[in-house]
């Protein structure tokens, strides 16, 4: 055997087994291969910016999350303070709906109606029909109307504002004038 034919039987074998054991990938054209080293390349910074735009879509969710909380608070404030502000109007309202009926009726109808239904009606509670009742005995008028007018209509009625609006603007005056003189004469 010669030297020259051992050299080609061990170049036959590397080969072969260069062909045997390495897997070669298939023939790919040169613009399929740079497509490739393209993707390879910008694969991870797709990868990171999908991960921002995900880490974004949380953090604007948690804003708006935290918005409709502040909101719903503000919001259950305002309705707390509307509330407050309809029981004091209904309060105010039905102190003055006391003082219709003394107005219009008188003080001594008023204390001997309200004497007449707490005494008729001590062992249960008090309606609305009751205090009706109480006032057309000592009046022997129709009160009906005049409570459904108070309780069935919105604000104050007309005729009862009207009577007395003058006088409370009047007093209003009086009382800054009273303050002004009094002001006045406490200064040396």
């Amino acid at each position: 055997m010669t030297m020259h034919g051992a050299s080609r039987r061990l170049d036959n074998a590397i080969v072969a087994k260069h062909r045997l054991g390495v897997p070669r990938l298939p023939h790919i054209n040169l613009t399929l291969r740079l497509f490739i080293l393209v993707l390879i390349a910008v694969l991870p910074a797709i990868v990171i910016q999908g991960y921002n735009e995900y880490d974004l879509r949380k953090a604007r969710e948690a804003d708006i999350r935290q918005q409709v909380i502040q909101i719903t608070k503000q919001f259950g404030e305002e309705i707390g303070e509307l509330r407050e502000g309809a029981r004091q109007l209904l309060l105010a309202k039905s102190f003055l709906f006391f003082y219709g009926l003394q107005d219009r009726y008188g003080a001594k109808v008023f204390h001997d109606a309200i004497g007449h239904m707490l005494y008729a009606r001590a062992s249960r509670g008090f309606e609305l029909d009751d205090l009706i009742a109480a006032f057309e005995q000592e009046t022997h008028q129709n009160v009906a109307e005049f409570v459904r007018l108070w309780m069935k209509h919105p604000g104050i009625p007309a005729d009862f504002r009207a009577r007395y609006e003058n006088s409370a603007a009047a007093a209003t005056r009086r009382g800054s004038s009273v303050s002004a003189a009094a002001f006045q004469g406490a200064t040396p």
